[in-house]
């Protein structure tokens, strides 16, 4: 973590947490099986979240729900990994359901869509909580929680001069188009 300030014009890089010091940070990964229907075997997407609850994981609304991935056909499955290498499948954790935020709207089928960069909706508007959990099929131990903040946290003149961090999954290089 550097204390410059980043160029408002590059994207933020990010750098690989080796020392896994937000170990309730993790990744949602939705995962393609072998299937007869044409869609793509292995990981198709993923979306950073974080453990609020030993078997709740928050993470965006427009990959959780009907919007999105789910309910999930057989062929698709979607798992959580709490570890700084979510592509290792030893460290999936199986999701059981996941609910959206009842204000996203929906997505054409049959596999859904991506709301934010599909123009249904757009970032500053809202009305839209783009805030979705996936529920974990078993407990997990030995990572607590994180700690939601308080409704208005950000409204303080205090929290103005606090630094923020953010914990996620992505690149930590810009890739083939931009992201």
């Amino acid at each position: 973590v550097s204390a410059r300030r980043p160029d408002p014009l590059k994207p933020v890089q990010g750098v690989v947490d080796v020392l896994n010091l937000f170990p309730q940070v993790g990744s949602l990964l939705i995962v393609g099986l072998p299937n007869d229907v044409g869609f793509p075997v292995g990981i198709v997407a993923f979306s950073s979240g974080t453990l609020i609850h030993e078997r709740v994981f928050l993470t965006a609304g427009h990959f959780t729900g009907p919007a999105s991935f789910a309910p999930l056909p057989p062929f698709i499955q979607a798992f959580v990994s709490l570890t700084p290498n979510a592509l290792d499948p030893s460290t999936w954790r199986p999701v059981i359901e996941q609910i959206t935020h009842p204000s996203i709207p929906p997505c054409p089928p049959p596999f859904g869509c991506d709301p934010t960069t599909e123009d249904i909706f757009h970032a500053p508007d809202p009305g839209i909580s783009d805030l979705g959990i996936a529920f974990l099929a078993d407990p997990v131990r030995g990572i607590r929680p994180a700690k939601l903040a308080v409704l208005d946290a950000l409204e303080s003149r205090a929290a103005t001069r606090v630094p923020i961090l953010f914990g996620g999954y992505g690149f930590t290089e810009v890739g083939p188009g931009g992201e």
